[in-house]
């Protein structure tokens, strides 16, 4: 699974959710133990990426299997609880 975050710069729930939830310890473990890959877009350098992917709020967290099609979403900032427990559903949605 392929996990892509659409932020900005002057966005501060992109900054607390890249400063405190992706470097927490628990996330970090399940990434990595997963084997998931990442792909961070800037909002306003990567406009056309960005509408592609529907992110018209930022943060926007898009789930994608390996055919590139979304499997889950969410927008908004999440802290590290809330973020494994999408995590959780996109690995569900994944198995189906």
């Amino acid at each position: 699974m392929t996990i892509v975050l659409v932020s900005a710069e002057w966005c501060g729930p992109c900054r607390r959710f890249e400063q405190v939830t992706l470097p927490d310890p628990a996330v970090q473990a399940r990434l990595h133990t997963n084997n998931y890959g990442g792909v961070h877009v800037d909002l306003d350098t990567c406009r056309e990426l960005s509408n592609k992917l529907g992110a018209d709020v930022v943060p926007t967290v898009v789930f994608l299997n390996s055919d590139c099609r979304e499997i889950h979403r969410f927008r908004a900032s999440r802290d590290p609880e809330g973020f494994l427990k999408e995590l959780d559903i996109a690995d569900e949605r994944l198995k189906k």
